[in-house]
């Protein structure tokens, strides 16, 4: 039977290649090919892409990935956008993220922007970018040097997914590309300005932190780095008290079954 099992899996995957090989050659993918047992490669506008999907197993969650290369030469940037929880406010609250607001009621109420500059990011998320943001949600996207990449949770084999992320990934790696580069640590003023402006959100609205034309850059990024490695910490300790918690209740548990 796992003899069956398997060959059933490898028959389902040697499928779901070749479903996203054609969807990649239909959005105008080149030189697509496979890579290893769980993704496929290929060049869009002379850009490396790749397309991965882990199946999961019996107790893990499966996950599909999609990203695409960026020219080192592009600004510094990084973001991170996830999806709104109802502790979003609190962890914002207490200094465990930070939460960069573009403008849009509804993008800001669904979407976490994790990012410096922020002016960079109220650039890239434009309108287009934001609708296109919004219909791959939920799912966690980021933006690095060098790379763009979007994940969601679950199987994403089909022809309206498949070209959705690579759609999302074609407009955020232009953009990127397209932006000037910094000639000094100080926010580019050379960016498209908005009329709302972009600040970390705050319970109280009249005290959101703003960033002002004295905000640098690399002060940004050192926020963002700081706060996001605080988080990392934090949800690690609590894993590690949820961890002990189990093995004491087993214990009990064990010493209470034994005893009988």
């Amino acid at each position: 039977m796992p003899l069956l099992l398997l060959f059933c899996r490898v028959g389902l995957w040697r499928d779901r290649r070749e479903n996203i090989r054609t969807w990649l050659r239909e959005f105008g993918v080149t030189d697509v090919a496979d890579d290893g047992r769980d993704s496929v490669v290929g060049k869009l506008a002379g850009r490396a892409v790749r397309y991965e999907i882990d199946p999961g197993g019996e107790d893990e969650q499966g996950w599909t990935k999609a990203s695409i290369d960026l020219p080192l030469t592009a600004p510094y940037f990084e973001m991170y956008l996830s999806r709104q929880y109802g502790s979003t406010a609190k962890r914002v609250a207490r200094g465990d993220m930070i939460d960069v607001e573009v403008g849009d009621a509804l993008f800001d109420k669904r979407v976490v922007v994790e990012a410096a500059p922020a002016a960079v990011a109220r650039a890239l998320l434009d309108e287009k970018t934001r609708k296109l943001v919004l219909a791959m949600m939920p799912c966690d996207l980021e933006a690095l040097p060098g790379i763009v990449s979007v994940r969601k949770v679950g199987v994403w084999d089909d022809a309206e997914s498949i070209t959705g992320m690579l759609r999302l990934l074609r407009q955020l790696a232009t953009c990127m590309v397209s932006l000037p580069a910094p000639t000094t640590e100080e926010p580019r003023g050379a960016l498209p300005e908005s009329s709302v402006p972009v600040g970390y959100r705050s319970p109280d609205p009249a005290r959101a932190q703003v960033p002002t034309e004295e905000t640098s850059s690399s002060s940004e990024l050192a926020r963002l780095h700081e706060v996001r490695k605080r988080s990392s910490e934090r949800q690690n300790k609590a894993g590690a008290v949820i961890a002990a918690l189990i093995f004491v209740a087993l214990f009990i548990l064990m010493a209470i079954v034994s005893s009988r």
